[in-house]
């Protein structure tokens, strides 16, 4: 028996991001289980060309034999061309940043993450389901009005982070570390994420 594709649908995909590992995990799985899936983004990372293609070669008549997952983290214009979709949709909902953190700072994002709060909205009319990473995920959901939802944890491959480290950093990293400033210092961490102001 042939299985219906299942593609997923992402605005951008970039090497170390969490919606971009997830995205791939998920496709790996639906791959093992029998089902063509392909990725579509609009914009992708040179590295992970290979792997994902672009939107425009997903456009052209809708197929109601075809399942699509939006991969929604971020605002985007896909998925206004999404809402116009007749295939089953299901959106995999990894949260917006509220839009009220921005507007003393940046109003293109506070804008931006307005829409995106809209589309969430418009899209749970649509979709068929609508998955979160998290309980909190799909209350937020629920409170706009998704009647259909699931909690699925986000996908990660820790086989990703079996690499060696850099050399010439770590050895960079020590000898800045072995500096009179950092003496008695203990385990210093860094995380780099989205700069943000509520992130301070």
């Amino acid at each position: 028996m042939t299985l219906p594709p299942v593609h997923q649908l992402v605005p951008s995909v970039v090497p170390g991001d969490a919606t971009t590992g997830h995205t791939l995990q998920l496709q790996r799985l639906l791959r093992e289980r029998g089902h063509p899936s392909e990725v579509f983004a609009s914009a992708v990372h040179p590295d992970l060309e290979d792997r994902v293609r672009l939107l425009h070669e997903l456009r052209g008549p809708s197929r109601p034999d075809r399942f699509l997952i939006y991969q929604l983290s971020s605002p985007s214009p896909m998925a206004d061309w999404l809402i116009g979709r007749r295939e089953h949709i299901a959106v995999d909902y990894h949260n917006l940043t509220p839009a009220r953190f921005f507007r003393r700072w940046d109003r293109g994002t506070l804008l931006a993450l307005r829409s995106a709060q809209v589309q969430v909205t418009q899209l749970g009319r649509l979709a068929e389901l609508g998955i979160g990473d998290s309980r909190f995920n799909v209350d937020d959901l629920r409170q706009r009005g998704w009647s259909h939802t699931a909690v699925a944890p986000v996908l990660v491959d820790f086989a990703d982070f079996d690499v060696e480290p850099d050399a010439a950093l770590a050895a960079a990293l020590a000898r800045r570390r072995s500096a009179p400033r950092w003496a008695g210092v203990g385990t210093r961490w860094l995380f780099v994420g989205a700069l943000a102001p509520h992130k301070a």
